[in-house]
């Protein structure tokens, strides 16, 4: 049985007449509630048939909020909105302590909040609150408050009375949780999915033509969103630039960074041609822009077909790979600089020309690339896709890339990605 404090309220009889009329009271509200879908009304309709049953001056129905613990009003008869901090009051102490309270003076409990009455100009003489329970009854989702019992005093009946109302009030909390829970699953999820069409717009949708050159990227994002890009920028003077960038973390956060880096580097490109100018005036607006903490890498190589040359920076991004068939050697294209958005005023400058000969295979990549690992936790390394390379150095660019691709979703065995994958590869051709 409830506890209650009025023990001497259990030994009042109550008629068999009006426990009838009180259960068919109880029956109809259930059936309202099968034919009333508004979780609102569904609940005004709750706590009217309560203030009915029970006779008594209001009913409020309080919500708790599953974040922070706090109690709110979804439904209060006469009162404006009101919230109360976990465990606070005496709405707080019922869903607290998940039993039933039944006050008869108000005024002379510490736990009531006498604010609420000389804001509305409402008495409160008596109060039940009584905690709703989830279907399975281990949780509370919210409390069912009773004010003032006209025509006599609230007792161990109205408390049992108001479990029956009570027990279908908790469902319809809990399935109204559910349901809201799911639509802002399908809301998250539908931003993050329109998030990822946006980006993926953002990437080249084609190769492009440059003379003496084949090149090929991708972009495989850990989420539905990604935190490294690749870009081909052609320049006036018939000159390629290829960036490739990776944001610290990944997610729909690292996204925004990539879309700003992105933005900033193509609009600087748009005013001048000199790469080393373009990565510090970047790393100047990105600086202003990203919390601390926030950073990216960024490689931009700069390709001269005419001079058959290569110029680059690199602001502390993965070395890209240049691989000579010639005379099968491997060579790495060094860092030029820190990584970006971390340290104002710095001067990046190109390094090169580096000079190129057809056949000259260049892999632009981020970690995601050769830091994936298979089921036994070991990587994929570099010395593997040096390997890959070789093999491949005769095949286009995106036979290659391809064969890069499968080589390491193979070494993973199809585990989920830990990082996004990004790369390029370009290979020079005869003219």
């Amino acid at each position: 049985m409830p506890h209650t404090q009025r023990p001497d309220a259990a030994a009042a009889v109550v008629p068999l007449e009006r426990r009838l009329r009180d259960l068919e009271a109880i029956l109809a509200i259930t059936r309202a509630m099968a034919a009333e879908p508004d979780l609102t009304r569904l609940l005004v309709l709750l706590a009217a048939a309560c203030s009915k049953v029970l006779q008594v001056e209001r009913t409020s129905i309080w919500v708790v909020d599953p974040r922070s613990g706090d109690l709110f009003t979804r439904v209060a008869e006469g009162m404006d909105a009101i919230r109360v901090p976990k465990g606070k009051g005496l709405v707080g102490a019922a869903a607290e302590s998940g039993q039933p309270i039944l006050i008869p003076d108000a005024y002379a409990d510490p736990r009531f909040n006498p604010e609420v009455d000389r804001k509305s100009g409402f008495h409160t003489r008596e109060i039940l609150c009584l905690p709703l329970h989830d279907v399975a009854g281990t949780r509370v989702v919210g409390v069912l408050q009773a004010l003032n019992k006209t025509g006599g005093a609230l007792g161990d009946y109205d408390v049992q009375l108001a479990a029956l109302i009570g027990a279908q009030a908790g469902v319809v909390l809990e399935q109204a949780a559910l349901r809201e829970e799911a639509l802002e699953r399908k809301r998250l999820q539908a931003e993050m999915d329109l998030a990822h069409s946006i980006q993926q717009r953002l990437l080249p949708r084609a190769s492009p033509e440059a003379p003496g050159l084949d090149v090929a990227g991708a972009n495989q994002p850990a989420t539905e969103t990604s935190g490294d890009y690749y870009d081909y920028i052609p320049l006036p003077d018939g000159r390629l630039a290829v960036v490739i960038a990776d944001v610290t973390g990944h997610g729909l956060g690292a996204a925004l960074v990539m879309t700003s880096a992105r933005a900033f580097v193509r609009a600087l490109f748009g005013a001048q041609t000199d790469s080393g100018k373009v990565v510090s005036l970047a790393n100047a607006l990105l600086e202003k822009d990203l919390e601390a903490g926030n950073f990216l890498s960024l490689c931009l190589a700069v390709f001269d077909p005419a001079a058959r040359a290569l110029h680059y920076v690199s602001a502390g991004h993965d070395p890209p790979l240049v691989y000579r068939p010639a005379g099968d050697a491997f060579a790495e294209l060094d860092s030029t600089g820190p990584l970006l958005g971390i340290v104002a005023g710095m001067d990046f400058e190109a390094r090169g020309p580096l000079p190129l000969a057809s056949g000259d295979v260049l892999l632009f990549m981020t970690d995601g690339l050769f830091e994936c690992m298979n089921e036994n936790d070991e990587t994929f390394g570099k010395e593997r896709l040096k390997d890959v390379v070789r093999a491949h150095a005769q095949d286009s660019a995106q036979q290659l890339l391809a064969a890069l691709l499968e080589a390491t979703a193979a070494w993973t065995g199809g585990r989920p990605q830990r990082d996004d994958i990004t790369a390029v590869v370009v290979k020079v051709t005869d003219r």
